[in-house]
């Protein structure tokens, strides 16, 4: 019997938009395919549909790639966050964006303290201000 996911399918949709925006961040161009596929899909999804099979094993490919990478290498304790994802993430809260919240996820484990604020001002939607201290930041990296 086919089961539905956990949540309701509006839950569902928002899980498969975010999941898509932060592998498209971290540059994991077939997880961002794979959810971009579930987010348009019809919700509630199946357990047994193969779009999640797909992305499940995909998420459990990509673990075992970081999980295998050398200790200096190991994104877990800190994430370095390139002027490329920053641009990016500045366009969006100059246009008010709402898909910003999601895609500053990457921010809360950054190992610059100013990132991990920032991320702070975009969860509370101090879009502003929040775009004030990314235009800050990334000066202070071009002098």
């Amino acid at each position: 019997m086919n089961q539905p996911l956990n949540g309701s399918a509006d839950s569902q949709k928002r899980l498969c938009h975010t999941l898509k925006s932060v592998a498209a961040m971290l540059g994991m161009t077939y997880l961002t395919q794979l959810s971009r596929e579930a987010e348009l899909s019809v919700h509630p999804i199946s357990r047994e549909n193969p779009l999640i099979e797909n992305i499940d094993n995909e998420i459990e490919r990509l673990g075992l790639l970081i999980n295998a990478m050398p200790e200096e290498a190991s994104v877990a304790d800190s994430v370095l966050i390139s002027s490329a994802i920053l641009d990016k993430l500045l366009l969006k809260l100059r246009n008010a964006d709402a898909t910003a919240y999601d895609d500053a996820t990457i921010l809360q484990n950054a190992s610059d303290k100013e990132l991990v604020h920032v991320y702070e001002l975009i969860q509370r939607f101090e879009f502003d201000e929040a775009a004030r201290l990314i235009e800050h930041l990334l000066h202070k990296e071009n002098t």
